[in-house]
């Protein structure tokens, strides 16, 4: 009778085991909106609340400077994920992300809106320690998934540079206005696309102002296309924190003054590019 009820206990605690087993395997493959979270490269998850599954697919660049070179330019990596919300046909969404950067330098990251959602590429592993490509099924993506922001726009900083501006430059735009407000400069640009995510970095070069009343700075746009070869003409308005400028300017001349900002528009028709100044006041 003993040895029953023994055997009863053993199999009602066996069960319980797997019992939990089960639920704690159900939590790694489901997370809540808002938390940080890693795909391997073919790995599935389910944010449950939203109705969402999101899938690792493709790393479409990796360009990132390996760690045993010097690069000239930081380089990039590009992440595709399949999502699929509720009963919806699935999309594709590459992210991107700017080489040489910690997880909270959120500037660098750059996030796609849609479906009502930001999606973040936060990091991807492993670095690449040569030139030699890493195979797809090493990589895994650190993703992160929001509600898309009331204030949405992404503002990276402009980079202080010395580079002559032919290395800037790599796809051409049309430039349209400039806006200012407070350290945030805003660019309308046009050019041709639609079939791949497109990319802006801001780069004052050279390094020094001009001297006049006020001084001047010269900026210029890198537009990254991705080699789309698509002919719609798109429309996008960039920002760019214009507060090392500032900075620049309080280590040259020990205090802040306006500074008229000359941003140059790239091209590759004959017609001469535009130019269009704007006085920032730090």
């Amino acid at each position: 009778m003993q040895k029953s009820i023994l055997f009863i206990i053993i199999i009602l605690i066996t069960f319980s085991l797997i019992q939990c087993s089960d639920k704690a395997t159900e939590n790694d493959d489901s997370l809540k909106l808002g938390e940080v979270f890693t795909l391997k490269f073919a790995q599935s998850v389910a944010i449950e609340s939203e109705n969402l599954s999101i899938r690792f697919t493709f790393v479409e660049e990796d360009s990132r400077c390996p760690a045993n070179a010097y690069c000239f330019w930081p380089g990039m990596v590009e992440a595709t994920i399949r999502v699929t919300k509720g009963s919806s046909d699935p999309i594709n969404i590459t992210l991107g992300l700017v080489d040489s950067v910690t997880q909270a330098d959120e500037a660098h990251h750059l996030p796609i809106d849609t479906l009502g959602y930001r999606f973040t590429l936060i990091g991807i592993t492993p670095y690449p320690q040569t030139s030699d490509p890493i195979e797809l099924s090493e990589y895994s993506a650190i993703l992160k998934v929001i509600r898309t922001p009331t204030t949405n726009t992404v503002v990276m900083p402009v980079t202080i540079s010395d580079l002559p501006t032919d290395s800037i430059h790599i796809d051409g735009f049309d430039l349209d206005s400039v806006r200012i407000d407070g350290d945030m400069l805003t660019l309308t640009v046009r050019y041709g696309g639609g079939c791949r995510p497109h990319y802006f970095f801001l780069y004052m070069s050279p390094a020094a102002f001009m001297e006049s009343n006020p001084v001047q700075a010269d900026v210029y746009l890198r537009h990254v296309g991705n080699g789309d070869a698509c002919m719609a003409y798109l429309k996008s308005t960039p920002s760019f924190d214009l507060r090392p400028i500032a900075d620049l300017h309080q280590f040259v001349y020990g205090q802040l003054d306006s500074i008229i900002i000359n941003v140059h528009e790239y091209n590759d028709n004959a017609d001469p590019d535009t130019t269009i100044n704007v006085v920032y006041t730090p």
